[in-house]
């Protein structure tokens, strides 16, 4: 990875950046913005930003290993219209991304998670498509790509006809990306394109963090804590540490949520005169309803070692 990469600030930390963010800021200059979901090595962006240098590019990819290879080709080739984001697709249109203000969406060989019992990790639900659909400008479309038929057909099932009119159409190989190199060096010659032109307009409101509350107690006892799974809540627990010598615990939950799943680790750390529970400075953490009441779990366990 090359220094420019850096300097450039192309990679954007999802608990770092903004939200909703200032697209114009981040790039540098007030442009169209085009997204690509599944952003890959970042062949196709490199080649639409070459193609299009008017415009700016967001790359959503949430494998790391991808992430760094497309940060080594931007990087060589010096553009600077192109910013990616390692997280959630869900998580950055539901948060990141404002309402009309996208023009076109793409996505190129997305998963089709061909057994049955794994559809419902399919990204193109309805849902999905109005919230698509609610960030797009009013004459923006989206595009998928993808060799699967059953897949397109389940797209299709998907679609809110009153938003969205579509075409459908058999196209070449074109993009060269690591994956349709993949299905034509199995003889793949033809791929199947949807474009979803955008004729309505839903709004969906964007998710906002929540406050996090800091819970604190006179009273701690370290050796007796004990916490427990609340799964209705999509509460799961992970486990505890306690450091004697500095006083401090630190507590691992698993968050999960309809929109995401998250990671938080909470400390108890001991202060002059109270025990004090809060999230771990720089873990990483997007305040959600779910990081509340995992708090909230976390502060009536530590409560029960004094009660008890």
């Amino acid at each position: 990875m090359t220094s420019n990469v850096l300097g450039a600030g192309i990679l954007l930390h999802p608990y770092q950046t903004e939200r909703p963010g200032d697209w114009g800021k981040k790039f540098g200059r007030c442009a169209g913005l085009e997204v690509e979901i599944g952003s890959g090595l970042g062949e196709f962006m490199i080649r639409r930003a070459t193609q299009s240098p008017a415009l700016n590019f967001l790359g959503i990819e949430n494998n790391w290993e991808r992430v760094s290879k497309s940060l080594r080709n931007l990087g060589q080739k010096e553009i600077s219209s192109v910013r990616i984001l390692p997280a959630d697709a869900r998580l950055v249109f539901q948060r990141f991304l404002r309402p009309l203000s996208i023009q076109v969406i793409h996505c190129l060989f997305p998963c089709p998670w061909p057994k049955q019992s794994h559809a419902k990790h399919r990204l193109f639900t309805r849902d999905f498509l109005c919230l698509l659909n609610s960030r797009l400008v009013s004459n923006g479309h989206l595009r998928i790509v993808t060799d699967h038929h059953p897949f397109v057909e389940w797209i299709r099932s998907q679609i809110p006809t009153e938003l969205f009119r579509l075409e459908q159409r058999i196209i070449p190989p074109q993009f060269d990306t690591k994956f349709e190199r993949k299905w034509l060096s199995l003889g793949q010659k033809e791929f199947l394109e949807l474009r979803l032109f955008k004729i309505g307009h839903v709004d969906i409101p964007l998710l906002k963090d929540v406050a996090l509350k800091n819970f604190s107690l006179k009273s701690f006892h370290p050796e007796r804590f004990l916490m427990g799974d609340q799964k209705e809540n999509g509460i799961i627990f992970k486990e505890y540490f306690y450091d004697p010598k500095k006083f401090t615990g630190l507590v691992h939950v698993l968050v999960v949520e309809k929109e995401m799943t998250q990671h938080l680790w909470i400390t108890i750390v001991k202060k002059p005169k109270v025990w004090m529970m809060m999230p771990l400075a720089g873990s990483g953490f997007i305040p959600t309803p779910g990081g509340v009441k995992a708090m909230e779990l976390v502060y009536e366990a530590a409560r029960k070692t004094v009660d008890e």
